[in-house]
């Protein structure tokens, strides 16, 4: 079963960061194992003296122990080491990543830009004092090359600058126009409304995060550090350049906010559900653009991407009241797995058996058009049980069309007797006790007044290990002889890879054996055409389908965009660095302001309050993310230029030298405050930002030595030389 391996592989690196042996063995006895049944049930290559029938015989009615499946961990290359700071390298420069870059730079930067208000309009006598100010004839000439004119409502001549060319630039802004710090382009269309682009991301805070080092006097003494992270919260938090950190409300808009959501449902009910057991939207206590997490078991559990969803519809809700209709929403995730989060009828690859399902699959019925990336080589227009262009294709067998053809590769006898499902004998000599799987468990369970008071909820969360305890405690048997077995058919139930590929003519039907779900020659390398998760991976609707939070958005008005993997350099608006920022910050106070859980809480209230990420600092930072999505789009004009032989780059907005010294930075970091920690730690210690004042009130002097570089140390004037 190579697809097995592939499955508890992409299970662990999902999970890398928190994983444990015992997370693997309840997939593989809850869901791997109830896949593999269906797949050797169902598959004719496989009958009850296979070797892979009788695998998975002995692991239904044994489930394989910790060691076995910390073994099998060790087979699929994964090793446990020392833990230490790591970047994210690996798929920076993928193909695909690599397009996706190039497409949402351009979104970004050539189309939600010009509506964003992030431009500055002056007159010619205004560029000319501006102009005058400037010391730097190179910065002259540049913000000469990137200037916009065009005429005035009075005929006079005019010119549109982006706020981020200059410092400078973004104070007039701010005196110009206000709140927002700028305006939006004089090239936005004027059917299109103003956007404001917000960026999410979530960080954790653990109460005893402190400096990678510590100093020692003379004598080999230092003080004694905590040999635990201690308390931990997380927060998912949003920011914008028009507002700055989170979603500012005042109580009067929280109590209208509250009355227009009185009585209302979730969009996302099951979402909603699964977090607050029920659809009904919650009362707001505080603004939800920053949210408060106390993360597990004992706590708030684990945030999800149901949890995302709900703070989303949350905000939304939100600049509904406080921003109107005036505008239009864009809201920026990464590409993390709980953001991907397939919609719930969407198109899944991953959700998909080889052949029909045990159940229906719940995947919506899609249309096929008539554009490249929707019919394969061996589609013909003859055969009945392929769809043609203009046509429905249904995921499960539910058509009228479906319930007469049934699965292709069966004969008319086959098709009729494995239409339905039914329960067979299981042979004596078979027979095999069991441990109880989860749902059995979980039934004999709420039989008992413990169960009932937990709820099925919570025992769905609880481990299989310890339910089996449960159960023992309370005289319950934890394990089962099963004399029948479920042989389920193919009416009703979800297609399948197979079916779903062959009726599209991705499939060879005289070599239909052949494929499986990812096929790999003896050296492990992917036949890509024998593979069927690829082959229907690359079709046009199923590479186009939107997650569920981009789907919940977008049914709410506004838009969600994911950014690029592995290109947390532009991600969120430049919230990287907002997180970077808050976690030096909080890094260089005292340990006697984390020692209990509620000075921690407060201390992290503070380190990410509008007071220190104001919304300067915001635009800052915004800035940043974006100087790297213009420097992505300098390289792909110099790759270009490369391919014509052409080496001209005199319009080039960004200095060769930065360019060069940029390339270099993105090929080893991923995360802010590690490949632009001397930005953050600059932003720390400048001019605008008074850690003595701001933060450090409760510390008599704060021990940090600030480097300066020598071409920016003032000389006395006597000290000078020519």
């Amino acid at each position: 079963f190579p697809h097995a391996a592939v499955d508890m592989s992409t299970f662990i690196l999902d999970r890398l960061d928190h994983f444990n042996v015992e997370m693997l063995r309840d997939h593989f006895n809850n869901t791997m194992i109830g896949n593999l049944d269906d797949e050797v049930t169902n598959n004719i290559n496989f009958d009850e003296d296979s070797d892979e029938y009788k695998l998975v015989a002995r692991y239904k009615d044994r489930p394989p122990s910790y060691s076995t499946v910390l073994r099998w961990v060790g087979y699929l290359g994964f090793k446990r080491e020392l833990a230490k700071k790591c970047y994210y390298v690996d798929g920076h420069e993928y193909p695909e990543q690599l397009k996706h870059r190039a497409w949402f730079t351009d979104e970004y930067l050539r189309v939600l830009e010009f509506r964003s208000h992030r431009f500055v309009h002056l007159t010619l006598p205004e560029v000319t004092d501006f102009f005058d100010s400037l010391e730097d004839d190179n910065a002259k000439e540049m913000l000469d090359k990137v200037k916009h004119a065009f005429k005035g409502d009075n005929g006079e001549d005019m010119f549109e600058f982006h706020v981020d060319k200059h410092e400078r630039l973004q104070q007039i802004a701010n005196e110009k126009y206000g709140a927002f710090g700028g305006r939006v382009s004089i090239r936005k269309k004027p059917e299109d409304k103003p956007v404001i682009i917000f960026g999410q991301d979530e960080a954790i805070f653990n109460a005893h995060l402190s400096r990678t080092h510590q100093w020692v006097d003379p004598n080999g003494r230092r003080a004694i550090m905590p040999k635990t992270n201690g308390a931990g919260v997380m927060i998912s938090g949003f920011q914008s350049r028009e507002l700055g950190w989170g979603i500012p409300i005042n109580e009067e808009q929280l109590r209208k906010i509250n009355a227009n959501r009185a009585n209302e449902e979730y969009f996302d009910k099951e979402a909603a559900i699964a977090v607050y057991g029920t659809a009904k939207k919650k009362k707001l206590e505080a603004s939800p653009g920053i949210v408060h997490f106390r993360y597990g078991s004992q706590q708030d559990g684990w945030w999800t991407g149901n949890h995302t969803i709900l703070q989303l519809e949350d905000v939304i809700d939100c600049v509904k009241v406080t921003l109107g209709t005036t505008y239009d929403y864009v809201f920026l995730f990464d590409s993390s797995s709980g953001h991907a989060k397939k919609r719930i009828d969407g198109l899944d690859v991953k959700a998909m058996n080889v052949k029909w399902h045990s159940k229906a699959s719940g995947t919506r019925t899609v249309k096929i058009e008539e554009a490249e990336g929707y019919l394969g080589p061996h589609f013909d227009a003859n055969d009945p049980s392929m769809v043609n262009v203009g046509e429905a294709q249904t995921m499960d067998f539910t058509s009228e069309r479906d319930l007469q053809l049934g699965p292709f590769w069966l004969t008319d006898e086959q098709r009729e007797q494995e239409r339905h499902d039914r329960e067979v004998e299981i042979p004596l000599e078979k027979r095999k006790e069991r441990v109880k799987q989860k749902k059995e468990l979980i039934s004999g369970l709420m039989s008992t007044d413990w169960g009932k008071a937990e709820g099925e909820i919570n025992l769905w969360k609880t481990k299989h290990a310890d339910l089996l305890k449960k159960a023992g405690a309370l005289g319950i048997d934890t394990k089962v002889t099963p004399t029948t077995k479920i042989e389920y058919g193919w009416e009703g139930k979800g297609k399948g890879l197979l079916q779903i590929a062959y009726e599209r003519g991705w499939v060879d039907k005289s070599k239909y054996k052949n494929y499986r779900v990812m096929k790999y020659d003896d050296e492990r390398i992917l036949i890509p055409e024998l593979s069927l998760q690829h082959l229907l991976g690359e079709c046009s609707d199923f590479q186009s389908e939107k997650s569920q939070l981009e789907y919940v958005c977008e049914s709410l008005g506004a838009r969600v965009l994911i950014t690029t993997k592995y290109h947390a350099e532009y991600a969120g608006e430049g919230i990287e660095y907002s997180w970077g920022f808050a976690k030096s910050l909080y890094r260089r106070q005292p340990l006697e302001r984390k020692k209990s859980l509620q000075d921690f809480l407060n201390l992290v209230k503070e380190c990410i309050s509008r007071e220190v990420l104001s919304v300067d600092l915001i635009r800052k930072f915004s800035k940043r993310a974006r100087s790297y999505m213009e420097t992505y789009k300098v390289m792909e004009k110099e790759a270009e230029i490369k391919k014509t032989d052409d080496n001209s780059s005199d319009d080039a907005p960004i200095p060769h030298k930065r360019i060069e010294m940029l390339k270099k930075i993105l090929k080893c970091h991923r995360a802010a405050i590690d490949f632009d920690k001397a930005f953050i730690t600059r932003a720390v210690y400048s001019k605008d930002f008074d850690i003595k004042k701001d933060l450090l009130d409760k510390e008599t002097k704060p021990t940090v030595t600030v480097r300066v570089k020598p071409e920016d140390r003032k000389m006395p004037a006597k000290a000078k030389k020519n």
